[in-house]
């Protein structure tokens, strides 16, 4: 369960209904958990990257990215989606943990961190915050992803 405001994951043990793990340095709004492979995947805030957790003992297992990424899931064919704060969409084959494809988007803000890919529709949107008089906008994308 992911708990925004203090940059943590809670792990919540629903037959005790207790919390069992406090993961501190998360800023993902969903944590997507492959039973098939005993993984956990989270945005992580403070380094701006996709880490992937080991089931059992939530030991990261692998660190994909940078810039700061935001996490989209397709569970009917095992994909994450990220989106880099510095403007391009990656992504992961969440069965075997590889990078299988991605894509630079021009003229994205470096301040831009908060996106979500919408695989059926084959769109990126992407929030970009207010500069200086310009007003903060969603920017929509078509990707081949």
């Amino acid at each position: 369960m992911a708990a925004l405001g203090d940059n943590i994951v809670e792990v919540v043990d629903l037959i005790a209904g207790q919390r069992t793990l406090t993961l501190r340095g998360c800023a993902s709004h969903i944590t997507p958990f492959v039973p098939q492979r005993n993984r956990t995947y989270v945005a992580t805030g403070g380094n701006g990257k996709l880490t992937i957790f080991e089931g059992a003992s939530f030991g990261p297992l692998y660190m994909i990215g940078s810039s700061g990424v935001t996490l989209t899931t397709s569970a009917a064919i095992l994909q994450a989606y990220i989106g880099y704060g510095s403007g391009a969409l990656g992504v992961v084959d969440m069965s075997t943990t590889r990078k299988l494809r991605g894509m630079r988007l021009d003229g994205i803000p470096n301040r831009a961190r908060t996106s979500l890919f919408v695989p059926d529709l084959r769109r990126f949107y992407l929030a970009v915050p207010h500069r200086g008089e310009k007003p903060a906008e969603v920017r929509v994308y078509e990707t081949q992803l």
